[in-house]
């Protein structure tokens, strides 16, 4: 799958490594002009949504699970790379 980052969509395929585990993840999302949810597919789990909330005078933002999920913990460096992709 190809990475696609127009002004309105990003797909974006990502190989995360977690304590040498490695997940295979495709993320889609709105960028105009921030959309706030990421939907995660993840193989063999549920679609995990990421939500992202910026932080106050910064240009970071803190990523959240909407709901609970068995790859949670991957919330934060799947965020990290959104946040990469975006700038």
């Amino acid at each position: 799958m190809q990475q696609i980052h127009s002004s309105s969509i990003l797909l974006l395929p990502l190989i995360v490594t977690f304590m040498g585990k490695k997940h295979t993840v495709e993320i889609v999302g709105k960028v105009i002009p921030f959309c706030k949810y990421f939907t995660c597919k993840i193989p063999g789990a549920d679609m995990l949504i990421l939500e992202a909330t910026r932080a106050n005078r910064s240009q970071s933002y803190s990523w959240s699970a909407r709901q609970q999920h068995q790859f949670s913990y991957l919330v934060p460096l799947i965020g990290k790379e959104i946040e990469k992709h975006l700038k």
